[in-house]
């Protein structure tokens, strides 16, 4: 398994007005992957927050319940989530606007509307609401509601990124690092990754990671590259726990372990990560870290191949499954 340069792309902000809007998006986020690791205490507390009336939290409970399928739970909290921000958005409120924008941006289902989203996003960024700014730069980056135009991303990234907004500072980060919508400039990527990982940014700490790892913009360092990466992977990204995976697979910064390279698989796999669950099924396949067991490692490579994991669809096919 080589380095590879993974940047997290979905990145969204932080919002709060008061306690009727309580929960950032962040936390919500965080207790919604912690559910869905079985964590029953992380899911008591989205439950409560949602059912005290947290528009962030009823829409990732919604999103919780549709993870799990059971769609008229998720179609529920979805709507309480909408309903909750409609009527401060109406008003003017820009937090509010932007909230809604994001419910209808990550709603999953049939409530999903992209056009809706950039149009709460854009009157919200009309006020200067710096998770606005950022939420539209990457519907631009992404194409999602509006034509892609990396240009028109950067610049709204630009303009988060000035207020101090930690998603802002990553996005623009993540601009210079790959050339999206400005030339490459690691360094100045790197600068923006520092800014926003010293805020705690999990991205930004992958992020920060991977420039270590790569030598781009810094040199190339493993220990600095661990540590940014231990940093983004306690914080439950699905990403930065596969890269630590890694870390102790190859002994890159950290003394060679299989059995914790397989513990960091397992959670990064248990969040979706393809490259994780077929790397799971090696580990099951080969007996590093965990017992040699064929039937696991087949269930992981068929996880990753239902996402399109070509390396997973072709270890299925090698092994005649």
């Amino acid at each position: 398994m080589k380095a590879r340069i993974v940047i997290p792309m979905v990145l969204i902000g932080l919002f709060s007005v008061g306690n009727a809007y309580a929960m950032t998006n962040t936390q919500a986020k965080h207790l919604e992957e912690l559910a869905s690791n079985v964590n029953t205490t992380a899911l008591a507390k989205l439950e409560a927050a949602a059912k005290s009336g947290d528009g962030t939290a009823q829409l990732f409970f919604g999103n919780y319940w549709y993870a799990k399928k059971d769609y008229a739970k998720a179609d529920r909290w979805d709507m309480a989530a909408i309903t909750h921000y409609e009527q401060a958005a109406m008003q003017g409120n820009a937090n509010a606007e932007n909230g809604l924008g994001l419910a209808y941006n990550d709603i999953q289902g049939g409530l999903q509307n992209y056009t809706k989203a950039v149009y709460w996003y854009e009157k919200a960024a009309a006020q200067g609401n710096a998770d606005a700014e950022n939420n539209l730069g990457i519907n631009y980056l992404h194409g999602q509601g509006v034509p892609k135009d990396s240009a028109k991303a950067f610049y709204w990234f630009k303009k988060a990124a000035a207020q101090g907004n930690d998603g802002g500072e990553t996005s623009l980060g993540i601009c210079y690092y790959l050339g999206l919508g400005v030339q490459k400039d690691y360094t100045k990527a790197v600068y923006w990754f520092k800014k926003s990982a010293d805020q705690g940014n999990a991205d930004a700490e992958g992020s920060l990671a991977m420039a270590y790892y790569n030598g781009l913009g810094v040199q190339k360092d493993y220990t600095k590259a661990v540590y940014w990466i231990k940093k983004s992977a306690a914080q439950g990204n699905p990403l930065s726990e596969g890269m630590l995976g890694d870390n102790y697979y190859r002994g890159l910064g950290v003394p060679k372990d299989y059995a914790k390279a397989a513990y960091w698989f397992k959670k990064s796999a248990a969040q979706g990560n393809p490259l994780a669950e077929y790397t799971l099924g090696e580990f099951y396949y080969h007996g590093y870290g965990v017992p040699n067991d064929s039937a696991k490692a087949i269930y992981w490579w068929k996880k990753a191949a239902a996402q399109g994991f070509a390396p997973a669809e072709s270890a299925l096919k090698k092994h005649q499954v």
